[in-house]
């Protein structure tokens, strides 16, 4: 007799999980499932660093433009 494939062997440890841990390996299995630019997104350390003046006004002038203007359709 073969022993089981190892998708097969997934499934069996899939179904021995508790149905609150099915949601982690889920989520595990997505990640595996990503492209490679999706992935690092994924992966990448959140940006924390402080905004400098210059960014603060540029975020400044763009909300002001968009209480005035609507914005630009991608399509």
């Amino acid at each position: 007799m073969e022993p089981p494939s190892n998708k097969q062997h997934a499934h069996t440890l899939i179904e021995r999980l508790e149905d609150s841990e099915v949601v982690a390996a889920v989520r595990f299995l997505e990640f595996f499932t990503l492209d490679p630019v999706s992935r690092s997104l994924a992966i990448a350390p959140v940006d924390d660093e402080p905004l400098t003046g210059e960014e603060e006004r540029a975020l400044s002038s763009s909300k002001e433009w968009f209480k005035n203007n609507s914005g630009i359709s991608a399509r």
